[in-house]
């Protein structure tokens, strides 16, 4: 998601450095983690909080989105490593964005964009033993992004031929559409208009017996 140069916090003053975009924001000892061979680095809530407040659009999302499903931090100590810094309102407003639900950038894409259109899916969703990515429960709607990595070659392809006849045959799934990531990151917009018209699409008979979750 993030395509520019290396980013550097300073404290202090000092020059610019090659290769990177150099930033100068107060620091506080809790800020600062050391990793291998005693190189410093912002910790998880100082580094979230910080993208958030960055002018980076959905990439801010995307981080605090990852850092939250992981458990790095909690929402609580992201708006409390934002308190003094410039551009907080920009990162609270990001942070409310955020749900920690979405296993991977391209969820949390899709996600975002659905919400633009005042689609609200339920993110994350066991059914039946099986986790889905997307589910309108009150029209049986799955909706699944799928990226190559993890999607592509003959036993992933055999698996997710199974994982599909099964969703397919749980009471209440009615449909499942299937997104690629270059879906959700280059025609957005056909994605949400094939979500809006299979919702909109009256089901041919009565609704069946309640999803079994987990």
């Amino acid at each position: 998601m993030l395509r520019h140069a290396l980013e550097v916090t300073r404290a202090g003053g000092g020059g610019a450095l090659s290769g990177m975009r150099v930033h100068r924001a107060p620091l506080a000892a809790g800020d600062i983690v050391e990793v291998d061979r005693g190189v410093r680095v912002t910790g998880p809530a100082r580094t979230v909080a910080d993208v958030l407040r960055a002018p980076l659009g959905d990439e801010g999302v995307v981080v605090a989105d990852c850092a939250l499903r992981r458990r790095a931090v909690t929402p609580g100590q992201v708006r409390e490593a934002l308190q003094g810094l410039r551009g907080r309102r920009r990162g609270l407003a990001a942070l409310g964005r955020a749900r920690g639900a979405s296993g991977s950038p391209a969820e949390t894409v899709a996600r975002l964009r659905m919400a633009e259109a005042g689609l609200e899916p339920e993110c994350q969703v066991p059914l039946g033993g099986i986790r889905v990515d997307f589910f309108f429960a009150g029209r049986g709607l799955v909706v699944e992004v799928e990226g190559h990595r993890w999607h592509g070659g003959a036993p992933a392809h055999q698996r997710d031929t199974v994982r599909f006849n099964r969703l397919m045959s749980l009471p209440g799934v009615r449909g499942i559409l299937r997104f690629t990531a270059q879906d959700v990151f280059r025609r957005p917009r056909w994605m949400v208009r094939t979500i809006r018209g299979a919702l909109v699409r009256e089901p041919d008979d009565r609704p069946g017996p309640p999803l079994p979750r987990g």
